[in-house]
């Protein structure tokens, strides 16, 4: 995988599964919490203070970096040493952790965020045919090593089905199951990071497998298929929710919580992040947005002038001259939607050119 690296956003997941992104699951969420009134204050109360300051980075996983923060007890000492200095100045005691109460109403906040994602980002049967006929006819463009040429399977209308034909590398922050939902319907092999146990009769999440050479899809913030047990082991369940386990969560990271980075499995993906952007000449992000400082800043190290970056937003001119001022490279904005029916030839010209 030496010349392109794609990298997955919400809006691609939007595209066609009409999946929301997390940023209008802000006000969704909101409304499913009318009964719970110490949960609405809650939440709306976090709402508020982001608002205006993260106007722009402010959605459903901003809130909840902020509510795993409460949940878990954080202190300003926890955080760092200035929010303590910034504490001490204001008078605030900086080892003192939220109430317990309000830990309570936040970890309560939490699992329902877990069950409300994972509602939300279930793909309808119907989106199925459409996501398989984009991804055909998307991959159908990618560049191919020397190795796969000639075993390329062109899309056909009758037979939706296509192949790998390089070692591609997808990446993503989405949580959803939507690449791997079409892989699996259109009989394509992909390594995601996981293998089946024998031993333990247990699909067991093990990032280090994606450094394979093979079409991987690389997911830095964790998956709604990836659970955690009590004894820290970490599961794959593609099928659904265990029943026959102790589960303590899902593995699913709040991109403003850094500090999980540096943690297993995150850390052992965001290396194969960078990797593949060093050995990519061209990055192609699709409907993302850059609100995960803590990878901006990884594209940023990983930047530079012969490098060649597109970006498919609706916004993408306003973010490649905010977001991406920083990072060095050649910039092209894609003013569109993955999906529509003039990207594909717009993307194959800026992949075929100089």
């Amino acid at each position: 995988m030496s010349e392109l690296l794609v990298f997955f956003g919400a809006g691609a997941s939007k595209a066609l599964a009409n999946i929301p992104t997390m940023k209008d699951m802000v006000p969704l969420f909101e409304q499913e919490l009318k009964q719970e009134p110490q949960m609405v204050e809650l939440y709306s109360g976090i709402v508020d203070a982001l608002r205006e300051p993260y106007a722009d980075r402010l959605d459903l996983e901003a809130v909840f970096s902020v509510l795993n923060g409460i949940a878990s007890g954080r202190t300003f000492e926890d955080i760092g040493f200035h929010a303590t200095y910034e504490a001490k100045r204001l008078g605030v005691p900086a080892s003192k952790p939220p109430s317990s109460d309000i830990q309570a109403v936040a970890g309560k906040l939490m699992m329902k965020f877990e069950n409300f994602v994972a509602r939300k980002c279930e793909m309808a049967p119907e989106a199925k045919t459409g996501l398989i006929k984009l991804y055909s006819q998307f991959t159908d463009i990618l560049p191919a090593s020397d190795k796969a040429k000639g075993q390329v399977i062109p899309f056909h209308e009758e037979d939706p089905i296509w192949y790998s034909r390089s070692h591609w590398a997808f990446y993503t922050t989405n949580y959803d199951l939507c690449i791997e939902n079409v892989c699996s319907d259109a009989r394509i092999e992909i390594e995601r990071g996981s293998d089946y146990d024998r031993g333990l009769d247990r699909r067991i999440v093990r990032p280090e497998r994606l450094g394979l050479d093979t079409f991987k899809i690389v997911k830095l913030h964790g998956s709604l298929s990836w659970y955690r047990r009590k004894d820290g082991m970490q599961l794959e369940y593609p099928e659904g929710v265990p029943t026959r386990e102790s589960i303590e969560g899902r593995v699913m990271l709040y991109p403003i919580e850094e500090k999980a980075m540096y943690e297993e499995p995150y850390i052992i993906l965001i290396n194969h992040f960078r990797q593949d952007l060093k050995k990519a000449r061209r990055w192609l992000f699709i409907g993302y947005r850059f609100n995960d400082p803590f990878l901006l800043r990884i594209i940023q190290y990983c930047s530079h002038k012969e490098k060649r970056v597109g970006l498919v937003h609706p916004r993408a001119a306003d973010l490649i001259e905010t977001r991406l001022k920083q990072v060095d490279a050649a910039k092209t904005a894609f003013v569109r939607t993955f999906g529509d029916d003039i990207l594909l030839g717009e993307l194959q010209n800026w992949l075929t050119s100089s």
